[in-house]
């Protein structure tokens, strides 16, 4: 039975892993053809600016989703409004997230970071005090980016900035 569930996790690792490589071929296709300047109006709400991230068609945004070493694996597409779904804020099917990230500001040799949950607080954080900022997109992602950071920037002090969504 051990060998048997060693086995089925090995070919489930594959699957994951070739998914992801996969997203990532689309996501990396997708950034190429998308715009660097451009209209959101999902920005417009936020009142922030497009630090490092693209446009496509229709005022969608592109923020893109990479790992420590810079390599994209996802993009999360800022629509101009929500789906039928209610999905607003959509990543690419089967793509990687945990342990990606969006850095707002260089964090080479910074002795203070932050790191956020959603792009529009990443900015305002970015914009309000000149430090870096990494945008890890979800709450269930942020422990992940912090280890991610920490691991990548031993020294730096690390400053966690979550979201009070208690009314939402």
């Amino acid at each position: 039975r051990r060998k048997e569930r060693l086995k089925n996790e090995a070919a489930e690792r594959a699957r994951v892993a070739q998914r992801q490589q996969a997203a990532a071929s689309e996501a990396h296709r997708r950034w190429e053809g998308a715009s660097e300047s451009g209209e959101s109006p999902y920005l417009a709400r936020k009142g922030v600016k497009a630090h490092g991230c693209r446009f496509e068609p229709g005022g969608v945004l592109l923020v893109p989703m990479r790992d420590a070493g810079g390599a994209l694996w996802n993009l999360q597409a800022i629509l101009p409004a929500a789906r039928a779904d209610g999905a607003d804020k959509p990543f690419l099917a089967g793509a990687r997230v945990k342990g990606c990230m969006h850095w707002l500001g260089d964090p080479t040799r910074r002795k203070w970071l932050l790191v956020a949950e959603g792009y529009a607080t990443a900015a305002s954080l970015h914009e309000a005090s000149g430090l870096p900022v990494a945008a890890a997109f979800n709450a269930g992602n942020l422990e992940e980016v912090v280890r991610v950071v920490r691991k990548r920037h031993p020294s730096a002090w690390i400053l966690v900035c979550g979201d009070d969504d208690a009314g939402t």
